[in-house]
């Protein structure tokens, strides 16, 4: 059902949500070729078309005051797990497989991910799923630039608040490892300083002022690696990515050049998500993620086998 919507309201309460929830490698193109970003200007018109799955990686609450016509709901929570102690990581595939057809989605299906747009978080988790859903060998995937914030800013783009309750499907992965990084990958880089690893992190958390605790056990960064931080790739007062040549000029700037293969990495693998999708999918820049980041990595043992480089000790 479409709604009238006081779109102001709506706005500064989503705002106030996403304060609490903060949490050419592929084609461009038309539909076939599946852009990685679209805008409302690109999905108004394929609203209702059975080749699409809309898919809301918002909070709940918003979800249920307004969202796209069509679109399923996504606990982001369900999209990551804990292995072996360590907390949001990539599940294993019949995990996968069953959470995605419960969404309705088969492997024909061009995804549009929706974040709320907000912040560089919200961001990050679209970005999240989708590396998880091209790690699951699905070919059609977008970001909704700008998420539900922009597509509610036009008064022109119909929403609704009815909840979508999807006809299961049968979805069969095709998994691969090719955008992964392992415990085991990143310690022989760390080892050989062959790859330039990037950190997606804040400058504190990069120095080592972010005291240990939670997901990381031990404070500081990788050794060798270079800042690069996955909120300034967002535009923060329309909650959409910069443009390709600014993305491109920040890593340059940073130091994080595109000379051959990159890891990025964060705390839990969600900054990091947003970092590969700037690098490796709209640069082209090839790159992988390591999916444990530091919140494994200071979990491994021996520690001394797993060094985290403090720039700033007190």
């Amino acid at each position: 059902m479409s709604i009238t919507l006081d779109r102001r309201r709506f706005m500064a309460a989503a705002g106030a949500l996403a304060a609490l929830h903060v949490a050419p490698a592929f084609a461009r193109g038309d539909a076939q070729s599946a852009p990685p970003l679209v805008d409302a200007g690109w999905l108004k018109p394929r609203l209702g078309s059975k080749e699409f799955r809309i898919i809301n990686l918002t909070a709940p609450d918003l979800y249920r005051q307004a969202h796209l016509p069509g679109a399923v709901f996504s606990d982001f929570g369900q999209w990551r797990v804990e292995k072996n102690g360590v907390p949001a990581m990539l599940p294993d595939v019949p995990h996968m497989e069953k959470l995605l057809g419960g969404l309705g989605v088969t492997r024909e299906h061009h995804v549009i991910l929706v974040p709320a747009g907000f912040s560089a978080g919200d961001v990050g988790v679209a970005a999240r799923a989708f590396w998880t859903l091209k790690t699951l060998g699905h070919a059609r995937v977008s970001i909704l630039d700008g998420g539900i914030r922009g597509w509610a800013a036009d008064r022109g783009n119909p929403l609704q608040n009815t909840p979508v309750r999807p006809e299961p499907a049968t979805y069969k992965a095709d998994y691969t490892d090719k955008w992964l990084a392992d415990a085991a990958l990143v310690r022989k880089v760390v080892r050989s300083g062959d790859v330039p690893l990037v950190d997606n992190r804040t400058y504190d958390e990069f120095v080592g002022m972010t005291p240990a605790g939670g997901s990381v056990l031990r404070s500081g960064t990788l050794p060798n690696a270079v800042l690069v931080p996955q909120h300034w790739f967002i535009d923060p007062r329309t909650g959409r990515f910069l443009p390709p040549e600014k993305i491109a000029a920040i890593h340059r700037q940073m130091g994080a050049k595109d000379e051959g293969e990159a890891i990025t990495f964060c705390n839990t693998g969600h900054r990091a998500a947003l970092g590969w999708f700037a690098r490796h999918v709209l640069l082209g820049w090839p790159s992988r993620m390591y999916d444990g980041s530091l919140a494994e990595w200071t979990r491994l043992k021996p520690p001394q086998d797993y060094p985290v480089v403090r720039k700033v000790k007190l």
